[in-house]
């Protein structure tokens, strides 16, 4: 099994945690259902600036573990490469 994938779910879990906490509810809730056009027009542009951050942090992340994943992927490629003049052939005599 492995420990690492592709997903980028450190951000996903840490971007949820923030839009389901009281706080972040209380910005959506300003930022779209608000009664009051102030408090919309205040509220979305950090609604929206943590959006681009998040998905900015989504994009980061995911690329960093696309890079370790081609890195291993190549490691591991030479690692099973066959010696020359070895038959392995599983005798032990090369």
């Amino acid at each position: 099994m492995q420990a690492l994938k592709r997903w980028p779910w450190v951000t996903l879990l840490a971007g949820g945690a923030i839009i389901l906490s009281p706080l972040g509810r209380d910005f959506i809730y300003s930022a779209f259902f608000a009664g009051e056009a102030l408090a919309r027009n205040i509220a979305q542009p950090f609604v929206y600036g943590g959006i681009l951050a998040l998905a900015a942090l989504a994009l980061i992340e995911w690329l960093i573990r696309w890079q370790l994943f081609f890195r291993r992927d190549k490691a591991g490629a030479a690692q099973d490469k066959p010696h020359a003049g070895s038959s392995h052939d599983g005798t032990g005599r090369g």
